[in-house]
């Protein structure tokens, strides 16, 4: 899939890396399996309010900034925050377990709070690493359901770990 300036977001083929001059300002975040979009719950705007999957609606709740870390050890990582509330994706009190439910929190820029994007063998969606724990953003159990909690997990590939990213789903109003 490509982005602006003709940005390939996935290559099969080669290391994933983000140009973070050329990064999108949106983005909406499908998960492959679903087909559903990552979402606040509830547009909620409070430090803690859980991730899910959810129908698409392009509403606020289901924007997403990536914003470069800067982090040195791994430099190509990014924090995930939403357009609504200005948090983060984040893994409570940066947690290595699986099935740990991720939730929106105040963008500090943790560990717990940056994010590798890892291209997946089918070219066309990225896998989501967590930067502190190493594990995936994952839909329990391959759900298919609307409000499924997101959670980290032992990264495996399945299609409920890959997710596509569509740039710029909506412009948002100024």
């Amino acid at each position: 899939m490509s982005g602006p300036s003709g940005l390939n977001l996935c290559n099969a083929h080669a290391r994933y890396d983000l140009s973070f001059s050329i990064l999108p300002s949106y983005v909406r975040i499908d998960n492959v399996n679903s087909g559903l979009s990552m979402d606040v719950r509830g547009g909620s705007v409070d430090d803690g309010a859980p991730i899910q999957q959810f129908t698409t609606h392009n509403g606020p709740d289901q924007r997403w900034r990536l914003v470069p870390t800067n982090g040195v050890e791994k430099p190509n990582s990014v924090a995930i925050v939403s357009v609504n509330s200005g948090k983060a994706l984040d893994v409570p009190s940066g947690s290595h377990d699986s099935n740990v439910l991720i939730q929106q929190y105040t963008l500090h820029g943790g560990p717990n709070q940056r994010w590798q994007f890892v291209a997946s063998t089918d070219g066309q969606s990225v896998e989501i690493l967590n930067d502190e724990s190493g594990l995936a953003l994952d839909v329990p159990n391959g759900s298919t359901t609307p409000g499924t909690p997101i959670q980290q997990y032992t990264p495996h590939g399945g299609p409920n770990q890959r997710w596509r990213i569509v740039v710029d789903p909506v412009e948002p109003a100024l």
